[in-house]
Formats: C-alpha cells, sequence, structure tokens
C-alpha cells in the first residue's frame, strides 16, 4: 500500500471518495469473480461499514435473517468497520461481531487515508460453535428455526484455507491502493485542463477584459494556448507552448499543427476540423514529432471562432503535454491484467522477481505444489530452486532477453519447461 505521501497533497487525499476514482461497474466484476473463485462472499464499504458495492456470494443466514433485524444490520456495519481497518502486516482476520462467522478484510488506501475497505468472509470452520450462534439468534430478535435451518447452509472452509484466500485478498487490496494513487492523478491532470479550457472561453467571452490583461492570464497557464486562423496557421501562442513543441514562439507563429504529424495523425487532425467549421467545440489527442524529433503526445481542447455571419474565421486552443499520462495508462492496463491473472489462475504459481533474478513477489499457491510457504521464497534468488539442467536454460533465456532489452527490442513471452526442487528436496517437472 502506499504510504509515504507528500504533506501538500493531504487536504486534495482528505476529500477524496472511493466512487469518484474507480469504475464501480468494473470494481464489482472484480469482487463477483474473486467471490465466485474462492468460495467465499465478498463486499467493499467505505471505512465507517456502509456498503459501496453490492454484496457477492452472501448467504442466507447473513443477508435474509441476521441483516433483517435492527440489531444485527447495526453489529454487521460495526463489525465490517473494525475487520477492514489499516492493518500493513496483512490482513485482518476474526469472527464478525454480529454471528460468529469468519471474516477478513484489508483496507484500501491513498496515502495515509483509507477510503474503503474490501471485506470477505461468512464461512464456518472448526472453531465454530453452534450453541453460540444460537444464543445470538435470541439476541437480536431472530426466529431459531429459520436461523437454524440459515446456518446448516453456511459454507465450510478450514481455517488455512481460509487464510491463504485472505492474504490474496491482502494482495489485491494493495494492487488497488495502487491504482486509486494513479487514478487521483489522473483526475487532478484532467481536471487542470478543464480548467485551462473554461479560462480560455471565459477569456474570449468576457468583452470588458482588455488586450493587456487577456495576455498576462494566457502567459500565466501551464498549457500551450494560442490561436489559429481559418487556414489552421498558428497566429499566436503562448510562452508554454515553447516546451510542447521544443522551439520558440517566434518559429510557432506561421506554422500549422501539420508540419509536426505524420500521415495517419494529419488524417485525424483533418476530422476534427471538418467538426470545428461546424461550430462543434472538441477535444482529442495527437502523436507529435517535436522540433528536436522528440516523439510526444498532446491533448487538444478547440473552441471554434464564428464571425456574425456564422463563418468559421479559426479556433482558440489548449494543448497539453500527456506523454507521461500515457504512461500512466499503460501501468493501469498492466495492473488490470495483473488482478485477472491471480484471479483465473489462482492454483497456479504467479511470481515476478526483479532484473536479478531475485522473486519479489510469489502467490500463495507454491505452497500446495513445492512445499514452501510464499513468505520463505521472497529474496531468494530463482536458480537456488532449479536443478543445474534446468539454470542452465533459465539462465540463458534470461541473458537473452536482457540483451534484446539492451538492444532497444522487445522480447517474446516463452514457455520454459523446468525441474524445480520441492520442499522435500524432490524435483517436479513444471511450466
Amino acid at each position: 500500500m502506499i504510504t509515504n505521501e507528500k504533506t501538500s497533497n493531504s487536504q486534495e487525499q482528505d476529500k477524496i471518495n472511493f466512487i469518484e476514482i474507480f469504475d464501480i461497474e468494473e470494481i464489482q466484476r472484480l469482487q463477483d469473480l474473486f467471490a465466485d473463485t474462492h468460495g467465499v462472499a465478498s463486499i467493499i464499504t467505505y471505512p465507517d461499514g456502509k456498503p459501496i458495492t453490492k454484496p457477492s456470494n452472501f448467504c442466507r443466514l447473513c443477508n435474509d435473517v441476521i441483516r433483517k433485524t435492527e440489531k444485527g444490520m447495526a453489529n454487521c456495519i460495526k463489525s465490517d468497520a473494525e475487520i477492514g481497518c489499516y492493518n500493513p502486516k496483512g490482513a485482518i482476520i476474526k469472527k464478525c461481531l454480529s454471528g460468529g462467522l469468519w471474516d477478513a478484510g484489508a483496507s484500501i488506501n491513498i496515502g495515509n487515508k483509507q477510503i474503503a475497505n474490501w471485506l470477505i468472509g461468512q464461512v464456518r470452520n472448526e472453531e465454530t460453535d453452534f450453541n453460540s450462534i444460537m444464543q445470538y439468534a435470541d439476541e437480536i430478535g431472530a426466529n431459531r428455526k429459520i436461523f437454524a435451518e440459515a446456518y446448516k447452509e453456511v459454507p465450510e472452509m478450514s481455517s488455512e484455507k481460509f487464510k491463504k484466500v485472505a492474504n490474496l485478498l491482502y494482495a489485491f487490496a494493495n494492487e488497488l491502493s495502487d491504482k486509486a494513487y494513479k487514478n487521483l492523478l489522473l483526475k487532478k491532470q484532467i481536471k487542470e485542463i478543464e480548467i485551462t479550457k473554461q479560462e480560455l472561453i471565459n477569456a474570449k467571452e468576457k468583452a470588458e477584459i482588455n488586450e493587456i490583461e487577456t495576455a498576462l492570464i494566457v502567459e500565466s497557464i501551464a498549457e500551450g494556448i494560442g490561436f489559429v486562423n481559418k487556414e489552421e496557421v498558428f497566429e499566436f501562442v503562448n510562452s508554454a507552448s515553447e516546451n510542447i513543441f521544443e522551439t520558440n514562439k517566434g518559429e510557432l507563429v506561421g506554422k500549422s499543427l501539420y508540419d509536426f504529424l505524420d500521415i495517419e495523425e494529419s488524417l485525424k487532425l483533418k476530422s476534427q476540423i471538418l467538426n470545428r467549421k461546424q461550430g462543434i467545440t472538441s477535444t482529442y489527442e495527437l502523436k507529435i514529432i517535436t522540433y528536436k524529433n522528440n516523439i510526444k503526445y498532446i491533448q487538444v481542447s478547440a473552441t471554434p471562432k464564428i464571425n456574425n455571419s456564422g463563418e468559421y474565421i479559426g479556433a482558440y486552443g489548449a494543448v497539453r503535454d500527456i506523454t507521461n499520462q500515457k504512461k500512466y495508462d499503460e501501468a493501469l492496463k498492466v495492473s488490470e491484467e495483473k488482478y485477472r491473472l491471480l484471479a483465473e489462475n489462482v492454483t497456479d504459481i504467479i511470481w515476478t522477481m526483479d532484473i536479478n533474478g531475485k522473486y519479489i513477489y510469489i502467490s500463495p499457491s507454491v505452497y500446495n505444489i513445492l512445499g514452501y510457504k510464499a513468505e520463505s521464497i521472497i529474496n531468494k534468488q530463482f536458480v537456488e530452486l532449479l536443478t543445474e539442467e534446468s539454470t542452465s536454460i533459465a539462465k540463458n533465456y534470461f541473458e537473452e532477453t536482457l540483451e534484446l532489452i539492451k538492444s532497444g527490442h522487445k522480447p517474446e513471452s516463452k514457455n520454459l519447461t523446468l525441474e524445480i526442487f520441492k520442499s522435500d528436496g524432490n524435483p517436479i517437472w513444471t511450466e
């Protein structure tokens, strides 16, 4: 989880709401998939226990019996808040306060602010006491017969297996915390471009702003601001445009965006200009080649200027460098693919290693296949687990891969069949 955030961002973090930075439908899909894969109930709530998502796999005992009573519902919300509180050491696993079934939770954070809890559970195991459960039915005023029948439907899961599922939940919550931080940065960038766009419109529409005041506003804005005539030639640009196109204002005036585009991007611009000539304000992205032959990605917000006769005579534009934002988009895409990989292949061993061949993450399923606990593998070299012949195969592959990367080529994925020592010393073949 992200725990070291700069103080200057703390006030902004305090205002962040979970539903403002996540696609709830996508989060609901991931939650449903997790619950269905592992046979547990699941829900995501605010830190105080109030639900954000719809329940997944909730058992009849919790959903239709306990939560239908006033006291039962109050205890459930209180329990959800406690089980989902922040814990940097791992998931919190304990009996719920409203029925005694086993639950687990992990917090989702932005910086030092907790924005949500991801909770799983509603299972019974060898430690669950039926008599205590029935006493709770009387305490909340539930029908004993219905309560007992619903209790028998609650899925059973061993303590050891539930702990493994909870550990995977903690890893997911960490990934969501990282994604939440990146989403926050993206929303901040989008907000800034919208403010810039509105400032530009206001500057155009307010006749009382004189030429000097307008120039000061335009020069103070961090985004590139300019005006193109009906021939799409720059008539003026602000100083920020120099950083984007990597040249001075004098060189830019008299040029066109077309001068910075390849054929494919030029066709994209032409379609946007057709809209603009019809009086449509538009926002679009282009890939440019700067004066220094660097490739950048920009976001253009263009507002057409129409004269009193209804003729298109040019456009005001705000240009923002979104090259870094593109990198964030790619990072988010990789993160989402990782969620799917973990959820859909949980019985396989999922791992990542650093450039030195040292494991930095390995899924709990390593215990079922090799007999090692995940924490005992972290920071080990991958070759420590391989036979001599398999070590040679793996080393050759990674050395070839690194050489490709250093030479600017993208390596292809490859299946390796390797012989790995289990914890008892016996080797097994793996792919």
